[in-house]
C-alpha cells in the first residue's frame, strides 16, 4: 500500500519514531508542497537544493525527505524571503514538480541507535553490530594524527577537511560527531571520553578550536577533524533511507547523494 504523501509520512511517524515527542524549537514538519496527493517516490538527502530537487523530479520522485533545511535557516522561515530570486526560483520549482518536502531531522537523532553515529562509523571502517546502538566513542587501531585525517577525508569524500593538532600524535580513541553539535556539546563528550581526537562535522571556530587549543597547552594532547557538515552526515542519511527501504519495501525510496567536491565545505565548484 502506497496511498498519499501524508499517509506514507503518517506512517513513516508511527513506524520508525513511535516513541518520538517533538520539543519546543524543533525542525521536523512539513515545508512544501501538497501532502493529500498520490505517492509516486521519496527521494531522501542531506539538504533539498535546487540541484537536487531537479534530479528528483527527472526521477518521477515527489516526496523529498530532507535532513537540512530548505530555506537557508533552521527553523525554514520564509516570510523575509518573498521577495529573493533564489527563493522565488526555488518555491517556482517546487509548485511546478508537484514536490512535496518533509524535513526529517530531530526524530532519527533523538533514537538511542542514532544513524548518523552509526553510518558515519561504518563509512571510516568502524562499521557497529547491528541490533546494539552505536557508540560515539570508539577505539581504534592505533595510527598516527595525520594518517588519520588522510584516511578519514579520502573514506568520506572530504577534500576540505581540516584538521588540527600534533600529525605524530598516535590516536587509539576517537570520538564520533557528525553534524554541528555545539561546542559545549563537544565539551562535553571530551571530559566523559577522553578520547585522543576528536572527529566531527562542523565548528564554531572560538569554541572547540579554542577549547582544543588550550587542551593541547595543559598538556592535554587532543586531535581535531573537521570533515564539513555534509561529509559528516551523508553516510547517516544513507542509513536513513535504508530504514525506509526496509520498512516500506513496496515504495520507491531513493537515496539522492551530493555531488563528491561539495562534500567537505566550500571546495569545487558549482
Amino acid at each position: 500500500m502506497t496511498g498519499s504523501v501524508g499517509e506514507f509520512l503518517g506512517r513513516m511517524q508511527q513506524t520508525l519514531y513511535p516513541t518520538f515527542t517533538p520539543g519546543p524549537g524543533g525542525c521536523d514538519g512539513l515545508k512544501a508542497g501538497d501532502p493529500d496527493q498520490p505517492l509516486s517516490g521519496v527521494g531522501v538527502c542531506f539538504s533539498a537544493s535546487l540541484e537536487l530537487l531537479r534530479a528528483a523530479r527527472e526521477e518521477g520522485l515527489n516526496l523529498i525527505v530532507t535532513h537540512e533545511p530548505t530555506y537557508f535557516s533552521h527553523d525554514d522561515a520564509t516570510a523575509h524571503l518573498q521577495a529573493d530570486p533564489v527563493y522565488r526560483a526555488k518555491r517556482a520549482l517546487i509548485e511546478e514538480a508537484g514536490l512535496v518536502i518533509y524535513r526529517l531531522h530531530d526524530r532519527p537523532h533523538a533514537g538511542p541507535d542514532d544513524p548518523f553515529v552509526r553510518g558515519l562509523a561504518a563509512a571510516l571502517g568502524w562499521p557497529q553490530p547491528e541490533g546494539v546502538p552505536a557508540p560515539v566513542c570508539l577505539d581504534i587501531p592505533p595510527t598516527s594524527l595525520a594518517r588519520l585525517a588522510g584516511e578519514v577525508a579520502g573514506r568520506l569524500g572530504a577534500d576540505g577537511l581540516r584538521w588540527a593538532g600534533d600529525g605524530g600524535q598516535m590516536v587509539k580513541r576517537v570520538v564520533l560527531s557528525p553534524g554541528a553539535a555545539g561546542g559545549e556539546a563537544h565539551r562535553r563528550l571530551l571530559v566523559r571520553w577522553e578520547p585522543d581526537a576528536l572527529i566531527c562535522g562542523e565548528v564554531h571556530e572560538w569554541e572547540t578550536p579554542e577549547y582544543r587549543q588550550d587542551a593541547a597547552a595543559a598538556g592535554q594532547p587532543l586531535g581535531l577533524l573537521v570533515t564539513g557538515h555534509a561529509a559528516s552526515e551523508l553516510p547517516g542519511v544513507q542509513e536513513v533511507a535504508r530504514g525506509l527501504e526496509g520498512a516500506f519495501p513496496e515504495t520507491r525510496i531513493v537515496f539522492l547523494p551530493m555531488r563528491a567536491e561539495l562534500r567537505g565545505g566550500f571546495s569545487g565548484g558549482g
